[in-house]
């Protein structure tokens, strides 16, 4: 199999956002004929995904609520091709550090609750 080219993909890296950030960064945006049916399933995808962010804010915001963090979190941020990644995946080999997978960030409203189905049935 081979590898998907990122700007080949039918989506938008904005599928993940709730509807009002979607809404907030679309409007007043010119969309070329190109990529009008990449807005379109963003835009469909991301309207279905965010009536779901309830059932995970229901389900996790008063088990998570009181959760104090045992240790300050560490962020990795940088430019593309600047070794993020790999810092990333070198502080993920150790057991003591959390991490977010792709999936995790890319659809930050349901990483818990709709991890499971949208993995299995989104997987390649």
């Amino acid at each position: 199999m081979g590898l998907l080219e990122f700007n080949k993909l039918p989506i938008n890296t904005l599928v993940g956002a709730d509807w009002k950030t979607f809404k907030a960064i679309t409007a007043g945006r010119d969309i070329d004929a190109a990529y009008k049916g990449k807005y379109r399933l963003t835009k469909a995808v991301c309207r279905l995904l965010s009536t779901l962010a309830p059932l995970q804010n229901s389900r996790y915001e008063k088990l998570l609520a009181n959760k104090p963090l045992e240790h300050d979190p560490v962020f990795i941020l940088g430019h593309w091709r600047s070794g993020t990644t790999f810092v990333h995946n070198v502080f993920s080999c150790d057991k003591h550090f959390g991490y977010n997978t792709t999936y995790q960030t890319v659809f930050p409203h349901l990483m818990m609750w709709g991890q499971p189905f949208f993995k299995k049935n989104m997987s390649c």
